[in-house]
């Protein structure tokens, strides 16, 4: 959060944009600003967003400045500076979208770390088109368990992952989870590693309890 007229207590050091030298307003005329749902002008060099969601609000400034993750700083990243916070925000410092709008972080920072072009499953890269990850719709939601892939994404992964999992039993599917299999008889169970392979070769290796629910007792070899 920005200094602040109205928020709860947060763990964390508040952002201070007097503090640093690449921030700067987003002015009423900018494109990023008409992209807001709901927003208003105070003057010429100021977007003023309001956004409610459930009981919560937040009200705040759309600027500019860089932002770093890890080793990688980015210049001229837009994004909230809130002024007055209220609901269920607890101590949090901010909300990070993941979606796929011009102003989420996803579409600002594709220029350094590029789009999903491949999956791969127990070393074996998946017959998959590019065009497969290529269209629009993806949405990151950090508030659901269940990640979704594109339909023929899923069913090529799916295909391959019941070739590795032939020793074991089948189950009945559970709910929206329709590969389960039966490991009663079983303390330790084999399972195949699963990839995802971005724009100029990065590998992401999934931990296998990100793509699999078991019993806390069964151990993967």
């Amino acid at each position: 959060m920005c200094p602040c007229n109205n928020c709860y207590p947060q763990n964390d050091l508040l952002y201070d944009p007097t503090q640093s030298s690449t921030f700067s307003k987003i002015s009423c005329q900018s494109s990023y600003c008409h992209q807001l749902d709901v927003y208003y002008c105070p003057s010429p060099s100021s977007c003023i967003y309001i956004e409610y969601v459930d009981d919560s609000h937040t009200q705040g400034s759309l600027i500019q400045d860089a932002l770093t993750f890890s080793s990688d700083t980015m210049q001229n990243i837009c994004f909230d500076c809130s002024h007055d916070n209220g609901g269920q925000f607890m101590k949090i410092d901010g909300l990070l979208g993941l979606g796929r709008g011009a102003l989420l972080i996803i579409s600002q920072t594709a220029q350094f770390y590029g789009k999903l072009v491949a999956i791969s499953i127990g070393g074996e890269r998946l017959a998959l088109s590019l065009t497969v990850f290529s269209a629009a719709g993806t949405m990151l939601d950090s508030g659901t368990v269940i990640s979704r892939l594109p339909p023929t994404a899923y069913s090529a992964l799916r295909s391959i992952f019941r070739q590795h999992m032939t020793n074991y039993p089948i189950a009945p599917s559970l709910s929206i989870l329709d590969t389960c299999y039966d490991f009663t008889n079983y303390q330790k169970v084999k399972v195949p590693a699963i990839a995802f392979i971005f724009d100029g070769g990065v590998t992401a290796n999934l931990d296998f309890r990100g793509y699999f629910i078991w019993p806390k007792n069964l151990k993967r070899v």
